[in-house]
């Protein structure tokens, strides 16, 4: 099992779109500044979080919201609950 999550910074006014087994364990990291990419954008607060049977298929939809960079698209997904392969 697997999750695609989306963060979003107040302070930087970014998203952030990952995918992980561990959702608790891999916020927390960004939270601590863990990650090069989010440290300077804390704290993030989780937009979206979405189950998946398995690791390839959250990192799939992972790398396609990151392929379109389209905020609008982000704010689609986080309105609509869920991230539909299709698109």
């Amino acid at each position: 099992m697997a999750y695609l999550y989306i963060l979003f910074s107040k302070k930087i006014n970014r998203y952030y779109v990952g995918s992980t087994d561990d959702p608790d364990r891999r916020i927390s990291e960004h939270q601590r500044g863990q990650s090069r990419y989010t440290s300077t954008g804390r704290p993030w607060v989780l937009m979206h979080l979405q189950y998946f049977s398995d690791k390839e298929s959250a990192a799939r939809a992972e790398a396609k919201i990151k392929s379109w960079k389209n905020r609008s698209i982000i704010k689609r997904i986080i309105s609509d609950g869920r991230f539909e392969s299709a698109g």
